[in-house]
């Protein structure tokens, strides 16, 4: 081997540091889907003021966006934005909050079932 060339390594530091971050990410899906799954109840059952549940759904929605598409997670990225941007451009008030939901349910659905692939590989 010359000086000039030099073995095959593994992955490097910053690869093994995103990987690192990425299992971190992976590690939160259960406790989010828990609070998705928490804050979908709430919504049927009416246990708590509907804005303010929808409002933290766009909250934990937007929070994952920017991470799950930073981490290559961009199927996860894309369902996040949608129903935060669904939220947070929709008419969110005590009487529009029905329909709002109606409106987000089937896109929330899609978020989690591909937030729980993740945990099957």
């Amino acid at each position: 081997m010359t000086p000039q060339q030099s073995a095959p390594s593994g992955p490097s530091a910053a690869d093994a540091a995103l990987l690192s971050v990425r299992n971190r990410f992976v590690d939160t899906i259960p406790a989010r889907l828990v609070r998705f799954e928490t804050f979908k109840q709430m919504l049927q059952t009416g246990e708590q003021d509907p804005v303010q549940v929808l409002a933290a759904i766009a909250d934990l929605a937007h929070k994952i966006t920017g991470v799950a598409e930073t981490l290559g997670f961009s199927e996860i990225g894309r369902l996040a934005n949608a129903v935060d941007r669904r939220i947070s451009t929709g008419s969110n008030t005590p009487a529009t909050c029905g329909r709002l939901w109606q409106e987000v349910a089937a896109p929330l659905e899609h978020l989690l079932d591909e937030m729980e692939s993740h945990l099957d590989t």
